[in-house]
């Protein structure tokens, strides 16, 4: 398998300025995480602290051998998003590839936390492919632990889709449960919320609601540092405690701490560590830009932290992807400009070659004159270059879009690709389900990319299939 790796910041449209900083090592996000990953002798060290605090033994979760390691006093990588119907975009996919890849490297469980408390369902129902998309129909109310879905699996095999270990009708969360245990077998320990209501997480939410406002400085304290580093904020002001309880399905906000209490974006996190022997926690490039925010509510909590790997970010080029890429003549960062840059890049007339070179041409000539002595004239050619460049630069814009108009093979062409590899104007990642490539590349896809892909990279990887 090929790989191609294109660095964060030759991607601007794509990920965040915080994402492309963490990437980079940028050095001013070191103040907010106390431990990089870069570091292996500190990550280990981290790695033996948290197998000491040792998992919550009152946690419940499915037995099996990663249970049995946890118990034993190994550490955790941890990884989590919200269900999603049949996985969701791939994204998820990477996650737990890297919570996997990480986990072997510290002698760890690879951990996915399965968010079923949360109650956002916008997109969560959607499976994508290049041809195009099925949406799956909602049942039952409130969080998505209480929720069902129903998916045309006749439709989404027409386009091109791999239904053979999907469901048409099932439990949101346990399906997403299921699929990722399908894919990684038991090596991936899959958890969610309820099965961590222990007195470890009580004790924190319980501390939480007591001291609302800790919570809210801290974040605010955060919030402020990155702000000074050059960055913006991710969390608001109005966290409050950040902890919810459940009435019947629906989550709202906690007002008393009876019944089973449950964690908001930032709490989540200070549970997740105080349940588990956190070693690691793997995140995705919009998720940096909140966990960049947490290092002071770590410590409002007496806890180190957060300490953040990059999740795996991919583009996949399928076989028919790669013929298009290869006419229109796109590779690295090209391929993912998106279809009106790739209609443009498919534009090569023998006059816009001719345009180009009267313009090195004029610019070498001209350049040349005012190399001369100073005077009337040397200031004139200045001036007369700067309107040339002006003048040409239209010119060639003009005869760009004409190539554009005519060029009807170049536009299909174009449109197809971005189709496979930048959905709606979108990386691929945050779009296409993994089940369009398992129907492409075959059922041992996901070990041979888990195996492949570098999670050591900080860079976005094309992957040629």
């Amino acid at each position: 398998m090929r790989i191609e790796r294109v660095p964060l910041s030759a991607l601007p449209g794509h990920f965040r300025p915080i994402a492309a900083a963490f990437a980079a090592d940028d050095p001013r996000l070191r103040t907010r995480f106390p431990v990089s990953w870069r570091d292996d002798p500190a990550l280990k060290e981290h790695a033996r602290r948290a197998a000491s605090r040792g998992l919550d033994p009152d946690v419940k979760l499915d037995p099996g051998p990663a249970f049995d390691k946890l118990k034993k006093g190994a550490p955790a990588v941890v990884a989590g998003q919200q269900p999603s119907v049949a996985l969701g975009p791939m994204y998820n996919v990477y996650k737990a590839m890297t919570a996997v890849r990480w986990a072997r490297k510290l002698d760890a469980v690879p951990v996915f936390w399965n968010h079923s408390d949360d109650d956002n369902l916008e997109g969560l129902n959607r499976v994508a492919t290049p041809e195009g998309a099925v949406e799956a129909s909602w049942s039952g109310e409130g969080a998505l632990a209480f929720r069902q879905a129903t998916l045309d699996l006749d439709a989404l095999a027409r386009l091109g889709a791999d239904v053979s270990r999907l469901q048409r009708h099932g439990d949101v969360a346990g399906d997403f449960t299921r699929l990722l245990h399908a894919l990684f077998g038991d090596e991936l320990l899959v958890v969610e919320p309820r099965q961590l209501d222990g007195p470890r997480a009580r004790e924190v939410l319980r501390k939480a609601m007591a001291e609302p406002a800790r919570v809210q400085t801290a974040i605010d304290q955060g919030g402020e540092r990155l702000k000074d580093l050059g960055f913006e904020r991710a969390l608001g002001h109005s966290l409050g405690s950040n902890v919810y309880a459940f009435d019947g399905p629906r989550r709202v906000r906690a007002e008393s701490a009876d019944g089973r209490l449950s964690a908001g974006v930032a709490m989540r996190l200070i549970v997740q560590d105080a349940v588990l022997p956190t070693a690691l926690v793997i995140a995705g490039p919009n998720e940096l830009a909140y966990l960049a925010q947490l290092r002071e509510l770590y410590e409002a909590f007496g806890r180190t932290g957060p300490v953040v790997a990059p999740r795996i970010t991919a583009t996949l080029v399928d076989p028919k992807a790669a013929r298009v890429a290869a006419a229109l003549g796109a590779s690295g960062a090209s391929l993912l400009s998106g279809e009106a840059a790739l209609r443009r890049g498919a534009v090569r007339s023998d006059l816009l070659a001719e345009v180009d070179s009267l313009s090195e041409d004029l610019r070498r000539r001209l350049e040349a004159i005012e190399g001369g002595p100073s005077g009337p004239v040397r200031d004139a050619t200045r001036k007369t270059r700067e309107k040339l460049n002006t003048i040409l630069a239209a010119y060639r814009e003009r005869v760009l879009q004409s190539g554009e108009e005519a060029d009807g093979v170049g536009a299909d062409r174009a449109r197809k690709l971005a189709a496979h590899l930048t959905p709606e104007g979108k990386l691929q990642e945050r779009v296409m389900s993994v089940w369009h490539f398992l129907a492409v590349a075959g059922k041992d896809l996901v070990k041979t990319l888990t195996d492949e892909l570098d999670p050591f990279c900080p860079d976005h990887q094309i992957a040629w299939l």
